[in-house]
């Protein structure tokens, strides 16, 4: 990108038309509790700092406890079980947002000055929704990306590469290999970076869930991203990430909306909206244990953390991308479904000049190419 989407160095505060002066004190979005009751503006974190603004300007429009659900699960028998959850997710990515006629992949790409468009909820009640403006915040905690890999070349080394292009500062890449002696973990022990470690399980693992469980024991960071070896992620993931939760005070994030792409079908498009669990960003004490499964282990996981704690639902869909590859841990039939249910799916005629715009943020074109060839 010509600049970045956030600043690289400016005081932390958050309004909604972006133009702070410089040298403002941080203005946080108040807790649920405090949430529309301000007729002052909400609290500083440095006291004696804070500037008078507006409540509109920091507080999004509050909805109402009782009638909306943040998060709309059944809790019906027959809507229990790997099945039901895919089903309702569809429809709900489907019904969220409609497929939108004229607009193109780049009108879902990030644009400097453009807000971020939020929900937050507090134990599975919507208590906040609006657009918020990020800019950094001083402390900057350590993140550990948590990847776990069948031990494959391709794709994952593009996840690894995309994980050492962050710009957050302070993070860890911890790789967690299936097996010993893999290919992945010999080209990351090449690179020879402190930040990424390969950890190894004891005896061989019975699930993904199990394999993601020791992930979790190896993290170092107070905050986890999850990091799948088959995807590609935006330079700025974690950093925008966690000025998010920083500036919401929430416990764990996702995104509503990601992007979707089949490179050996030249398909490229935006999702329905939905909590996308792979998308996850979170402190390390609001992640429960994953579930023994083979897949559909994460979806567990979030909705056990949407029913509890601050989640913050973010519609950044350009912060990741969801890569069908043919050799993922889903079915074609799987991702075709998504696809039916996609806000925007770009036509054959512009796929390649949505290819162009995505490659400002990510190798995609060698990605591509590597999907081609399949080399390991």
């Amino acid at each position: 990108m010509d600049q970045p989407l956030l600043p690289a160095r400016e005081p932390p505060v958050g309004t909604a038309s972006g133009t702070a002066p410089r040298g403002a004190a941080p203005v946080l979005l108040p807790s649920p509790l405090d949430a529309g009751r301000h007729v002052q503006p909400v609290r500083a974190a440095r006291p004696g700092r804070a500037r008078r603004l507006q409540p509109a300007l920091v507080q999004p429009p509050v909805v109402e406890r009782g009638t909306h659900r943040f998060h709309p699960l059944s809790r019906r028998p027959a809507d229990r079980g790997l099945r039901a959850r895919r089903r309702h997710h569809l429809r709900h990515a489907g019904a969220a947002v409609p497929a939108m006629s004229g607009a193109a992949l780049a009108d879902f790409l990030p644009q400097p000055g453009r807000g971020v468009d939020f929900r937050l909820g507090q134990d599975g009640v919507l208590v906040q929704q609006g657009r918020l403006d990020l800019v950094t915040f001083p402390r900057r905690p350590l993140v550990s990306c948590l990847m776990v890999t069948r031990g494959r070349l391709f794709p994952a080394r593009f996840a690894v590469d995309a994980f050492r292009s962050q710009t957050w500062p302070e993070r860890e890449l911890v790789l967690v290999c299936d097996a010993p002696g893999t290919p992945i973990e010999a080209h990351c022990r090449a690179l020879d970076d402190p930040r990424i470690r390969v950890v190894t399980a004891d005896r061989p693992a019975g699930s993904l869930g199990e394999l993601r469980n020791l992930s979790l024991r190896a993290a170092r960071g107070d905050w986890i991203c999850q990091w799948d070896d088959d995807d590609l992620y935006h330079p700025q993931r974690l950093e925008l990430g966690m000025l998010l939760l920083q500036s919401m005070q929430a416990d764990a994030m996702f995104l509503s909306r990601w992007l979707l792409w089949s490179p050996g079908a030249r398909r490229l498009g935006v999702s329905g909206a939905r909590e996308w669990e792979g998308s996850m960003l979170a402190r390390r004490a609001a992640v429960p244990d994953y579930p023994g499964l083979a897949r559909g282990e994460d979806t567990e996981v979030m909705h056990a953390m949407l029913r509890r704690g601050r989640i913050a639902l973010v519609d950044a869909p350009w912060l990741y991308t969801y890569v069908q590859t043919g050799a993922n841990t889903w079915t074609a039939r799987h991702f075709e479904a998504i696809w039916e249910a996609a806000t925007l799916v770009e036509t054959a005629a512009r796929y390649d000049a949505a290819l162009a715009a995505l490659e400002t943020q990510g190798p995609y074109r060698a990605y591509a190419t590597a999907a081609a060839q399949r080399p390991d």
